[in-house]
């Protein structure tokens, strides 16, 4: 199996809260624009297990959310939701990206194995790299380039693919590279590890420039629009924020009601989604977590796949 995503660990941390918090922990999608918030929950739901993860330019809107059958996908387009589930998967599958085209990618769970996906126009196929290596895919522009994540023997390095070629992204200096997003000029943002923290990056034709946001102990640069504005996330004082980065400034967006805010996608309108949480008191709602729970920490005892 390939590394587990920053998807998958986001809704495992959350799982991870509502299991060990004195009160249970509640996660929703959100969106933003010019100032205004508004909260994404897939119908029929578990209680606060949205993620929107991914959004184009006509406002289609990717993530994931669970109920009693499993994690699912899904699509949103106008208020209207389509579950998104890679044929023969084993109860997960998460849509992490989307393009104008309205081509989708994610990843899913088969035979005790993460993989990668891409879903276009309700065809599916499994995304692998050279020698047939996983690829964990986060993002795909209007061209069919798709960046994410792969590991091999030497560690975790960034990706960005396009048909059969497959360029491998490491940041200088770094441990760890993560690409998390890609606009139509092929711009690539993401995250990287060193001994001095995580950091967010900007790669402009492997010219890469560090992304962080003053003050901040983590950064996370996950998408970025055909202007070059980036949104993410950043923790600072304890406290996760999403970001909005424009010219050089940053500008923290914070879901008013919730105390953690992460930004995973920003279309060309400047639209922002992501997800929020915040503990409350909802026991009713603590033993359906628990049981995703439960499976996510049998997920995370699979075996890792290494490849050469």
């Amino acid at each position: 199996m390939q590394h587990l995503s920053k998807a998958f660990a986001v809704a495992a941390s959350v799982l991870f809260a509502v299991a060990f918090a004195p009160q249970s922990t509640r996660a929703d999608g959100f969106t933003y624009n010019a100032g205004t918030y508004a909260i994404v929950n897939v119908p029929g739901a578990s209680n606060g297990s949205t993620v929107a993860y991914g959004l184009n330019s006509g406002g289609e809107i990717v993530g994931t959310f669970s109920n009693s059958t499993g994690t699912h996908g899904f699509l949103d387009n106008g208020g209207t939701i389509t579950p998104i589930d890679f044929p023969g998967a084993s109860n997960f599958t998460q849509a992490l990206g989307i393009n104008n085209g309205g081509q989708i990618v994610g990843d899913y769970l088969s035979g005790g194995n993460i993989d990668g996906f891409l879903d276009s126009g309700g065809s599916f196929s499994t995304l692998t790299g050279p020698a047939g290596i996983a690829l964990d895919p986060h993002d795909i522009n209007d061209s069919g380039e798709i960046v994410g994540s792969f590991s091999n023997n030497t560690g975790e390095h960034g990706f960005v693919q396009n048909g059969g070629s497959f360029t491998a992204i490491n940041v200088p200096g770094a441990t760890t590279t993560v690409a998390l997003g890609i606009n139509d000029s092929g711009a690539i943002v993401g995250s990287y590890t060193n001994s001095s923290g995580e950091f967010g990056f900007l790669d402009l034709n492997a010219s890469f420039t560090t992304l962080s946001c003053p003050g901040a102990v983590g950064s996370d640069a996950n998408s970025i629009n055909s202007a070059g504005q980036v949104a993410g996330d950043c923790s600072i004082n304890g406290k996760e924020n999403g970001f909005f980065y424009s010219g050089g400034a940053f500008t923290l967006i914070d879901v008013p009601g919730f105390n953690s805010t992460t930004a995973f996608g920003i279309n060309d309108h400047d639209e922002i989604v992501g997800s929020t949480s915040q503990p409350v008191n909802e026991p009713a709602s603590l033993s359906m977590l628990l049981g995703g729970l439960l499976s996510l920490a049998a997920l995370s005892l699979l075996k890792r796949k290494i490849f050469v």
